[in-house]
């Protein structure tokens, strides 16, 4: 989908203006002439993105991924953000909006066992992947987060390339990117008893908790390694440098 500038154009894929949960979702190949490629919240109920990816979105202006805003609540969970693009990812000193994830009000939101990395603003490529009022709390822990503007806990993985495959079909019912070999997402995650789902955003038969010599072992991200994939790393599209 795309938005054309008619005003001031903004969410090229989806604006939300309720409660909603994304769930097993793709969000990809959405554009907007002015900001917001992706999705978009514009008032402040809990939006969810649970085992879901937003990928290849852009915006002419700021974010190409997604802008959510909050009252109280909201989670991002065993998902991907990546590889969204946007024109801008600063109006000034201290006026960050990152390319990937922009979080206007984050009280009581949960960022937890996600990719966000490898989002690019401007002619330069320079990546921004998550921005955020550092007044307002939120709560980030488990994630692959390459660049973030907010202060976010030491128990994330930070500025290193997820290694991640191509958007494409690697089954289920929506595209994802797979996890390469040697990526620092396999088994960082957090496994805590209920709380994740059972399986992957491919849904069944796609475990989402892998049982390897009597350890529970759970990957970042809205993919998890099978222990029958073959993973190579051929597929690669390469990430950008990291500053």
């Amino acid at each position: 989908a795309s938005c054309v500038d008619g005003g001031t154009a903004l969410a090229g894929g989806a604006w939300v203006g309720a409660t909603a949960k994304f769930t097993s979702t793709t969000i990809s190949g959405n554009s907007s002439t002015g900001d917001v490629g992706g999705l978009y919240t514009s008032n402040q109920w809990p939006v969810d993105l649970i085992n879901s990816t937003v990928s290849g979105n852009s915006a002419d202006g700021f974010v190409g991924g997604l802008e959510l805003h909050f009252a109280v609540g909201g989670v991002i969970s065993y998902s991907t953000v990546t590889r969204n693009v946007a024109g801008q990812g600063s109006a000034g000193v201290g006026q960050y909006r990152s390319p990937g994830a922009h979080l206007v009000t984050t009280q009581g939101m949960k960022i937890l066992d996600s990719i966000i990395a490898d989002n690019t603003y401007g002619p330069s490529n320079m990546e921004s992947d998550l921005s955020a009022p550092d007044a307002l709390s939120f709560q980030v822990d488990h994630n692959l987060i390459g660049v973030s503007t907010a202060s976010i806990a030491s128990d994330n993985i930070t500025n290193v390339c997820p290694l991640l495959g191509p958007l494409r079909d690697n089954g289920g019912l929506t595209k994802t990117h797979a996890l390469l070999s040697h990526s620092p997402a396999i088994d960082a995650g957090v496994h805590t008893f209920g709380s994740q789902p059972t399986f992957d955003q491919r849904g069944s038969p796609y475990a989402r908790v892998i049982t390897a010599s009597f350890v529970q072992k759970i990957d970042i991200g809205a993919y998890e390694v099978q222990p029958t994939d073959i993973i190579f790393n051929a597929g690669l599209d390469a990430c950008v440098s990291l500053p």
